[in-house]
């Protein structure tokens, strides 16, 4: 069967990093945010001998030349994933049903998964699927190719002849999503623009139910085990694979929604990363999505690994500097000093960090707002992700607010002067205390989609000074290990914008093996500044002030 799958993309998330960060104006997006979910069902698809294509369907798309791209399918597979995505796949989901009356529409992604009852009373769809749709899309489509729909199956409801709808008996997951094939990412080849960065599925699930995700909600409805990893031989091998595809690869970036569940899992995959470096000869980067707990900051042989394993970005929720509201969302167990400890230990060892954070209307106010500003300057994140926290339906968060009942939501306060002020002028506030002036505005300002051609042209400048910067600071450890003190304090200077402890530190004992005394307590002082309770900084003190 000759089977079309639809990811409907309203918007780009501007803050994967500031690397990967949106689309250019040719409709076309970073392998670094490939959509996995859908990604894998076509490959699952042609894997089994279909005739497989994938579109992206944008915003700006148009609708009647998409149909005619598209007009030799047999049956259509939309990704939907939003409430935004869910209205702009109406207008697509009407316009193919009006052209092509008798060709089947089937819809999942996480918000089907959510409403799948409200979907599937769009009359113009289907079947709906619920949760993981490998298999589900699998045996549908040979039910299509039979002509065959009284017959349940798993994850999916399908709509009858006679216009009732065959609900499943069992929503189930894919326990062994090692089983899954590699994702065909040539299938998208004509979609992307950048491949220097890949997404590789390191697991699917998530230990945690905060109250506003869907994780939450999909934890409950589906049997069998909702976290499940794939083995770390695996994902070497996806690497080997897309290497062997695409040899301008620098990057990958690994997806999971907490990769460090398991701290001893993650720290052998960290040890696996670094072999994988060294037996390739290549200098992969990675970039990966944790939670900081507790546990997790007490680890600090964590921290060396993932240094080791060239890991150069991490992205992290702290959603906000309030404990009573994290209580209320159910949050994993943290405190605002282990997060201030992780960036510090992240930032050590140059290791790039974006933290997100959200608006927690209508628990939000003044004060745990003006908190979570003044803790963000504390970690100076190299990034910022920052949402309005917006009840979806099906979340259990939605059930509180609108089921239950148990708290008040007024959606007429959403449109207050005060909370709009302080939802746009949030990302400001905190970057100006550690970033440029011109830095500030453009970060402040690409949330909101202004000014993306001259944001383009300052990331390449940024990239290419932050490239820079990474040679100086190479460059100044290795005259500092030989002990050439005179070039090792040349390149620190050039690096001193960095702002980092071991910087001032490392110049400090420089400048005092130089015989500059007055210098080299200027140095140590503010690397005290920066990190006071280190013990090495304060001997390093004591020994300075001691010599004649």
């Amino acid at each position: 069967m000759k089977i079309s799958c639809i990811y409907i993309l309203s918007c780009l998330d501007p803050n994967v990093n500031t690397e990967e960060s949106s689309a250019n104006s040719g409709k076309k997006i970073r392998a670094s945010v490939l959509p996995l979910g859908i990604s894998y069902i076509a490959s699952v698809l042609k894997q089994s001998g279909h005739d497989v294509n994938i579109f992206p369907f944008f915003e700006t798309s148009d609708l009647n030349k998409f149909a005619d791209e598209v007009k030799n399918s047999d049956f259509f597979c939309l990704s939907v994933t939003s409430y935004d995505c869910w209205n702009l796949a109406k207008k697509l989901i009407s316009k193919l049903k009006y052209h092509f009356p008798e060709k089947k529409i089937i819809a999942g992604g996480i918000f089907v998964t959510l409403s799948p009852e409200e979907i599937i009373e769009n009359k113009n769809i289907d079947a709906v699927c619920i949760g993981d749709g490998e298999k589900a899309l699998l045996e549908y489509a040979e039910a299509v190719k039979q002509n065959i729909f009284n017959k349940k199956i798993d994850n999916l409801f399908i709509r009858q002849p006679d216009g009732t709808v065959l609900k499943c008996d069992k929503i189930s997951f894919i326990e062994n999503i090692d089983s899954l094939p590699f994702i065909d990412r040539h299938m998208w080849d004509r979609w992307i623009f950048d491949t220097v960065q890949h997404k590789v599925l390191a697991e699917r699930g998530c230990p945690y139910r905060c109250v506003f995700c869907a994780n939450n909600r999909l934890g409950q409805i589906c049997s069998g085990n909702y976290l499940r990893y794939r083995n770390i031989n695996s994902i070497i091998s996806e690497f080997e694979y897309i290497l062997k595809e695409y040899p301008q690869t620098e990057s990958f970036m690994l997806y999971a929604e907490n990769i460090a569940s398991d701290n001893e899992r993650f720290f052998k995959l960290c040890v696996a990363l670094k072999e994988f470096n060294l037996k390739t000869g290549k200098n992969i980067n990675y970039t990966i999505i944790l939670n900081v707990t507790k546990n997790f900051v007490k680890n600090n042989k964590i921290f060396d690994a993932m240094k080791e394993a060239n890991i150069k970005w991490v992205m992290f929720g702290f959603e906000t500097a309030s404990k009573e509201i994290r209580n209320k969302l159910n949050r994993p167990f943290y405190d605002n000093r282990d997060i201030l400890k992780f960036c510090r230990q992240m930032q050590k060892r140059n290791i790039h960090t974006t933290v997100y954070a959200m608006y927690c209307y209508p628990y939000e106010t003044a004060e745990t707002y003006n908190h979570t500003v003044k803790w963000l300057k504390f970690f100076k994140p190299d990034a910022i992700g920052w949402f309005w926290m917006e009840p979806q339906k099906g979340t259990e968060l939605y059930n509180r607010f609108f089921v239950r009942k148990e708290e008040k939501y007024n959606r007429n306060l959403l449109l207050k002067f005060t909370d709009k002020w302080r939802f746009i002028t949030f990302k400001f506030r905190v970057y100006i205390y550690y970033k440029t002036l011109i830095e500030t505005l453009f970060l402040s300002l690409e949330q909101f989609g202004i000014g993306k051609q001259i944001f383009s042209f300052w990331r390449k400048t940024n990239i290419s000074k932050r490239k820079k910067l990474e040679e100086y600071r190479n460059e100044a450890k290795k005259q500092f290990d030989l002990k050439n003190f005179q070039k090792a304090v040349k390149y620190l200077n050039k690096i001193e914008s960095l702002g980092d402890s071991w910087i001032f530190a490392d110049r400090a004992f420089a400048n005092f093996k130089l015989g500059k005394k007055q210098e080299a307590i200027k140095d140590i002082n503010t690397a005290l500044k920066l990190e006071k309770d280190n013990k090495n900084y304060h001997n390093l003190r004591d020994e300075i002030i001691k010599y004649k």
